[in-house]
């Protein structure tokens, strides 16, 4: 058979696939033959025999095909390589791609550059907008977002779709070159001309989000539903988006669910994560968790971090129908945060610090961090700053926390304010200031945080006059209360049992008490027991009283143990039990408490262990506990250890302890009183 060829090294080049970079499917997809200039008879392999570059370029493109002929690569790559040997670029280009592909050679990146770049030198376009895409990626060479950019900029003056689009793209994000909106408008505007995909898919997109542009949503639908038709992933996705929250039309969760259905069955990491939260939320389809945990889960598996993000904390709660599984969770915070999400790496640093899924390592923690604050994650320098302030992990400094707490306090993080305003009420790195305290804790409060609310009533009762508001502490301890914070309910309780004679505000206190005590804060169980012992706010209740001292002895209070003992020794309420009463003293002894230290002392005089009663009424009397100083000074004075003696009755007698005052009168000593 006989052609007519090129044999001249002119050459023309057309568009090419919108997606260059994904391995080509056919001849169509690589730059065709040259148009012919010349005539002659020769047979092509005749004229490939010559020498001529344009007749072994077509010769290797057919080979490498089978067009006309049986697909052979191993003969296509040597008559490439002979016309590439002759500075043929559509050679190069060819040889660069099948480097680039894996196409008979192994893939190698490097290579491909190579030979990308001996074409794109001869004014290719295909071959600099190849190029650039290397330097952009960094497959091959260093990634370099400026070589990048000059490649497309010369790939796109020559008028092709793909190089302007990516050349708006670096303009719009500002990589290798300035960010300029403008610039990227007028270069996605000549791409969009030439219908490029992505290039609609990008003008839409930046009217959506009025980048550079005036916030246009009928623009944006316009150019989206024109990328849409394409097929383009990320228009169906941003489809989704408007008809979801009703952006310049009203909100529409069916047509939303459609879009992002669309963009899932491209495969688009995005619009399967758009559907899980429609399934998640109910929005134009019956909620169904199961069904958006899958689609999160293949979102997270395509690389969407918010989705692995997601799906980490399914496995950290174990809720909607999840197992919890801590080691998935971890495994999922990692991706995440290796990719650079905040949020994640945040999380991952709160694993560490509790021991959750891992073994705790508080530097590790730190170091996550750390990652997270640089990338602006809200929540992450109150986190920090609390290492730094207890030196766990970190080398204690109260300054970098402060710092810290200043960061996160001015990202309007709640615990960064409230952390704040704990320093600023308390002096720690900073002058102690009630205003700035207040502040701080008054913003964290308001915005709904119940420790901030139960430390701004605090502020309200505890600070000094001309801070001091009792409404306002009150105000603020029920906000913190109904929150089920524990310390608001118990501080309530406090707070209403203040005053004795107000049967009103004691039944208050008593309902907060229980309160706080049912949700754990067993603190409280020694002053309810008392209450309940003595009648106030409602009815007298031995039983009720004993129950809570139980409850509270039980959980180490040591005023709930002494008044436990108290009850056992005298019966009331329950049967007398000196034995049970001993216990209860001595666990109530060696938790603090004065009065059963004391208790305890006499019990071991009684039974002649001077040196364990000597032991006990000195702890006791080191308290203040006039009982156990008179009984101490007793004690030395039997043991003719007068100086002792003296000093502790002197001790108990200004403070009123009778017995201590009659054996200082007769021993005619003077005393303070």
């Amino acid at each position: 058979m006989r052609v007519q060829f090129l044999t001249a090294t002119l050459f023309l080049f057309t568009a090419c696939s919108n997606l260059p970079d994904t391995p080509p499917n056919s001849e169509a997809d690589m730059p065709p033959s040259p148009a012919t200039i010349v005539l002659t008879d020769l047979s092509l392999e005749e004229l490939a025999a010559t020498g001529d570059a344009g007749a072994q370029y077509t010769l290797g493109e057919n080979y490498l095909w089978g067009k006309g002929v049986a697909m052979d690569q191993p003969t296509a790559a040597n008559w490439l390589l002979l016309a590439a040997q002759q500075s043929y670029a559509p050679a190069q280009f060819l040889i660069g791609r099948m480097y680039l592909d894996g196409t008979y050679y192994d893939q190698d990146y490097d290579a491909a550059t190579q030979w990308f770049q001996k074409a794109a030198k001869q004014g290719m376009t295909q071959a600099q907008y190849f190029l650039g895409a290397r330097y952009k990626r960094g497959e091959g060479p260093a990634q370099d977002y400026q070589l990048a950019a000059y490649w497309y900029q010369l790939a796109a003056g020559q008028g092709w779709p793909d190089a302007q689009n990516d050349l708006g793209a670096l303009y719009e994000q500002g990589f290798g070159v300035e960010q300029d909106y403008t610039q990227a408008l007028k270069w996605y505007r000549l791409a969009a001309e030439s219908e490029n995909m992505h290039a609609l898919a990008n003008l839409g997109t930046l009217y959506m989000a009025g980048s550079g542009v005036e916030q246009n949503y009928a623009q944006a639908l316009k150019w989206l539903k024109a990328a849409a038709k394409k097929g383009s992933p990320a228009a169906l996705y941003n489809l989704g988006v408007i008809y979801e929250r009703g952006l310049g039309l009203e909100r529409d969760y069916s047509q939303a669910l459609s879009w992002y259905q669309k963009s899932a069955d491209q495969g688009d990491a995005l619009g399967k994560q758009g559907l899980a939260v429609m399934y998640f939320n109910g929005y134009g389809v019956e909620k169904n968790y199961a069904k958006a945990y899958e689609y999160y889960l293949q979102a997270a598996a395509a690389g969407q971090v918010l989705s692995q993000l997601t799906v980490a904390e399914y496995y950290l709660s174990g809720d909607y129908g999840v197992t919890e599984n801590l080691e998935q969770a971890i495994s999922w915070l990692q991706k995440a945060a290796q990719a650079g999400n905040a949020k994640a790496q945040s999380r991952l640093a709160q694993c560490y610090r509790d021991g959750t899924g891992v073994s705790q390592d508080l530097s590790v923690a730190a170091s996550w961090f750390q990652k997270a604050v640089a990338g602006g994650d809200i929540d992450a320098p109150s986190h920090l700053g609390l290492l730094y302030e207890k030196g766990a992990g970190v080398q204690q400094s109260d300054a970098k926390a402060k710092a810290l707490y200043e960061q996160g306090a001015a990202l309007n993080s709640r615990h960064a304010q409230l952390y704040l305003g704990n320093f600023y009420a308390t002096g720690r790195a900073v002058k102690q200031d009630f205003s700035k305290a207040r502040y701080y804790l008054d913003l964290a409060a308001t915005d709904g945080l119940a420790a901030a609310q139960f430390n701004l009533g605090l502020s309200y009762q505890k600070f000094p006059q001309g801070f001091k508001n009792l409404h306002q502490a009150e105000s603020w301890y029920l906000k913190a209360a109904n929150q089920d914070y524990v310390k608001a309910q118990g501080a309530l309780m406090v707070f209403y049992s203040n005053d004795l004679s107000d049967q009103l505000r004691l039944k208050k206190a008593r309902q907060w008490g229980e309160k706080a005590a049912q949700n754990g804060e067993l603190t409280v169980c020694s002053r309810l027991g008392l209450m309940y012992e003595q009648g106030m706010g409602g009815s007298q209740s031995f039983e009720d009283a004993q129950y809570w001292y139980h409850k509270g002895a039980e959980a180490g209070d040591g005023t709930s143990q002494y008044n436990l003992g108290l009850l056992y020794e005298s019966g009331r309420g329950v049967e007398k039990n000196p034995a049970l009463a001993k216990e209860w003293y001595f666990r109530a002894a060696e938790h603090g408490i004065a009065q059963s230290q004391e208790w305890v002392g006499v019990y071991y005089a009684k039974s002649g262990n001077e040196a364990e009663a000597e032991k006990w009424f000195l702890a006791s009397a080191e308290q203040g506990y006039p009982q156990g100083q008179y009984n101490l000074g007793w004690l030395y004075l039997t043991q003719q250890k007068n100086k002792q003696a003296l000093h502790w009755l002197q001790q108990a007698a200004s403070k009123g302890q009778p017995n201590a005052i009659q054996v200082l009168k007769k021993m005619g000593v003077p005393f303070k009183g």
